[in-house]
């Protein structure tokens, strides 16, 4: 009920109603005549006083991360999010220094899931936010004042139906890159947990509404250091292949053959010529390498993992 920094504090509705009903019996106890009586009626669900305490809290946010072994990324991660009041990681079995990283931080705490699916992990993390409003980022994603200060703002008239997006700088090796489709990167990424929850996407998950969406499209842009190093970049890449094949067996897409040979090579034209790859140098063409490698391992697990026999 009480700030624990202060205990004479409330922070809560009803740590106010406490505070003033203990408020108003003194008072009469001690047979004070006040100029501003403090009724107890004032502090009740419905009373204009407790309607402006709602709406205060209602422009409240969360932030969701999920990570495993991010320990590279996640203080950096966290120290971009210190205006943020309450910051929800959901760790997934990580065995190096992540969650000590993140103890350190008084906005943040841990919660310890299984893996449920790129979706359904997240999904942990908003169901234990203390706001409705939720923000949610990755580990290698860095928030700036200017992008904080803009979501506070939009809050403040935003309906539950309304959700926000802005603009993404992906780097790869430390550079920007601005070709291969990576740019311009447009991510929705604040929703109100009221309306919207995350779908149960195995990898490229997203949102999903009870009803129709209106987007409020931000200005301030985030930063994305997806890739570090190129083992991590080929890594990544096989690891999603698998869980993108998987989520193609769960609803049932059918491959074929001949894409094996057909779908690889469109991903590279469409990368490194359509979306000007090229400009990017070297590391545009290992993007685009990179991303015909995904299509043909996940179509190869939808072809030819079902087929292999189990191991005794």
């Amino acid at each position: 009920v009480f700030s624990g920094s202060n205990p004479l504090l409330p922070t809560t509705r009803a740590g106010i109603a406490q505070l003033a009903r203990a408020s108003a019996f003194q008072a009469e106890g001690c047979g004070f005549e006040t100029r501003f009586p403090l009724h107890f009626s004032s502090f009740t669900s419905g009373s204009p006083f407790m309607a402006s305490i709602e709406r205060a809290e209602s422009h409240k946010l969360s932030v969701v991360i999920m990570t495993r072994n991010e320990q590279s990324n996640i203080g950096d991660c966290l120290s971009s999010l210190s205006s943020f009041a309450e910051v929800i990681v959901v760790d997934n079995g990580s065995t190096d220094e992540t969650i000590s990283t993140v103890n350190k931080f008084s906005n943040a705490r841990v919660i310890t899931s299984e893996w449920k699916g790129f979706g359904g992990t997240r999904q942990v993390g908003v169901d234990a936010a203390s706001h409705d409003w939720i923000l949610w980022l990755d580990a290698d994603e860095r928030m700036n004042d200017e992008l904080a200060q803009e979501i506070t703002r939009h809050l403040r008239t935003e309906e539950l139906s309304q959700v926000m997006s802005f603009p993404r700088r992906n780097f790869f090796l430390g550079k920007h890159i601005r070709g291969c489709g990576w740019s311009p990167d447009r991510v929705t990424r604040v929703f109100n947990r009221r309306y919207c929850r995350f779908n149960e996407k195995n990898v490229h998950e997203g949102i999903e509404a009870s009803g129709p969406l209106q987007v409020t499209k931000l200005n301030q842009p985030i930063n994305h250091y997806s890739y570090t190093s190129l083992r991590q970049y080929f890594e990544k890449n096989a690891r999603y292949a698998e869980l993108a094949s998987k989520e193609r067996r769960r609803t049932q897409r059918k491959v074929f053959a001949v894409e094996l040979f057909t779908r690889p090579i469109w991903e590279f034209f469409r990368r490194y010529v359509l979306k000007r790859g090229f400009t990017d140098g070297l590391r545009g063409l290992v993007i685009s390498f990179g991303s015909a490698y995904y299509v043909f391992a996940r179509d190869a697990y939808c072809l030819l993992e079902k087929e292999t026999p189990p191991v005794n």
